[in-house]
């Protein structure tokens, strides 16, 4: 008796067995001929491995981020210079420029100071005595003086591919002759702001 019964349980876990098996069959031969009758209308191309990673660029100044110049009780003529050396490198070729952001000005003073930026080689910021003039970048107004814009920046120039290139800028900057007395007590505020670019 207890064979009979697992005689009838053995059939008819091979008939589950069977139908389950019978199902799957369908549906697998239902994916075939749905990829067969839509092989008409897709084409697909041998698959391609594409690989990318992006260049490098550093940028940096020689002016220990203080203060270019810290100035004040200052008089119509004065003047004073100072020298900014920037080092950028790149395995590729970069474009260098400078350019103003966050300026301010009361009394109208940015109007009256005037800045000089000349592009050169050797000298730094603790020895601009050693700067070799080049290339002049900017004669005019603190007021003038381009701002946020890598396109409108000045002094620019190429670096050279695989290797660290350099160049001084030297700043001169002159508080007016003819600033008028409306500017005494005035202040004036300007960031440069050296960008390089691939």
């Amino acid at each position: 008796m207890g064979r009979l019964a697992s005689g009838a349980a053995d059939r008819r876990t091979r008939r589950l067995a069977f139908s389950a098996s019978a199902l799957a069959a369908l549906l697998v031969a239902a994916a075939v001929v749905w990829h067969g009758a839509a092989a008409d209308f897709v084409d697909v191309a041998p698959s391609q491995t594409v690989t990318a990673s992006t260049t490098t660029l550093t940028l940096t100044d020689d002016d220990s981020a203080v203060r270019l110049f810290n100035l004040s009780q200052l008089r119509p003529g004065d003047t004073a210079i100072k020298c900014v050396r920037v080092s950028t490198t790149s395995p590729r070729v970069s474009t260098v420029r400078l350019y103003g952001t966050g300026r301010s000005s009361t009394k109208g003073l940015s109007s009256y100071l005037n800045l000089k930026i000349i592009v050169g080689t050797a000298g730094s910021n603790t020895n601009c005595g050693a700067f070799t003039t080049g290339t002049q970048a900017y004669n005019g107004t603190l007021a003038a003086f381009p701002t946020d814009s890598f396109a409108a920046g000045v002094g620019g120039w190429a670096s050279t591919a695989g290797t660290t290139s350099r160049r001084t800028y030297q700043i001169t900057y002159t508080l007016s002759a003819s600033a008028p007395t409306s500017a005494e007590g005035g202040t004036a505020a300007l960031s440069f702001v050296w960008e390089a670019q691939l």
